[in-house]
């Protein structure tokens, strides 16, 4: 790579963390003026999918480090990446918001149909066992 390649490419990744870094300081300032409470469907919905989306990047994970195929392999990867990424986005919100990660409500229960036990959607711990075997 040549120094124009070499310039270009620092001026593009330093035109990439400021454009972040403003989009998330715009973010921040926006979203504290109409930030929800904590007891909101908004932080409950946040809540949950955070936990759905862990067992998505949890399951990912065994299908990529137990699997030769590469179809199946690059398809673990994807979902245990992306899924990881919208978490982290999640949890931002929320910590913009200053509100906790977790709440003290069962899951569902911002949508007035608290559950007993896990959310749908989410597998057992008796069928993540199966897929590490």
């Amino acid at each position: 790579m040549g120094p124009v390649a070499a310039w270009f490419r620092l001026g593009l990744w330093i035109a990439v963390i400021v454009l972040v870094a403003f989009t998330a300081a715009i973010t921040h300032w926006v979203t504290k003026e109409d930030a929800p409470s904590d007891d909101s469907a908004v932080a409950g919905f946040l809540r949950d999918m955070i936990t759905h989306h862990g067992q998505a990047v949890e399951m990912g994970l065994i299908m990529f480090e137990r699997n030769e195929d590469p179809a199946i392999r690059t398809l673990a990867l994807d979902i245990l990446t992306t899924q990881q990424a919208q978490t982290g986005m999640m949890q931002g919100w929320l910590q913009a918001w200053d509100l906790s990660q977790t709440g003290a409500e069962p899951p569902m229960a911002w949508m007035a149909h608290a559950m007993d036990g896990r959310m749908p959607g989410m597998a057992s711990d008796e069928e993540i066992e199966r897929l590490h075997d």
